[in-house]
Parts: structure tokens; C-alpha cells; sequence
């Protein structure tokens, strides 16, 4: 991940790609980079083991949002 493309981004940047406005040269860049991502592998390898996010609750799943103290409905 540490490469750098042309433009001096890294392949990191290539992962948070978005897209674009519905063409169909916007549609083949898409399906260039899914075919790009699916060549990484197998994602839940790599976080394999690794805990995840506790909440309040100690479930995982942090609950809803509480509104600011300060709110006056």
C-alpha cells in the first residue's frame, strides 16, 4: 500500500474512490476498480482477530445517540 500512483497518491487513496456521475466511461472506471479491489483478497483476513469497537453496553453496538444536554426541544 505503500506504492505511489503518478499522480504521487498512494494505493490507500485508490480504496476511499467513489463514483462518479452515471456515464458509461465513469461505469468502466468503476468496474476497473472493483476488479482492483477484488484482487486484494479476501478483506476478513486481514481483520482476523482483531476486537471489535465496544459500546457502553460492552455489545459491540454503541446504542443511539443521545441529544446535547444543552438541547431544548
Amino acid at each position: 500500500m505503500e506504492e505511489r500512483d503518478s499522480d504521487g497518491t498512494t494505493r490507500f487513496n485508490r480504496l476511499k474512490q467513489t463514483a462518479q456521475g452515471p456515464s458509461w466511461s465513469h461505469f468502466k472506471r468503476l468496474f476497473t476498480h472493483l476488479q482492483w479491489l477484488d484482487a486484494l483478497g479476501d478483506t476478513a483476513v486481514w481483520v482476523d482477530g482483531v476486537a471489535a469497537p465496544v459500546g457502553a453496553a460492552g455489545s459491540g453496538d454503541p446504542g443511539p445517540a443521545k441529544a446535547p444536554s444543552s438541547h431544548r426541544p
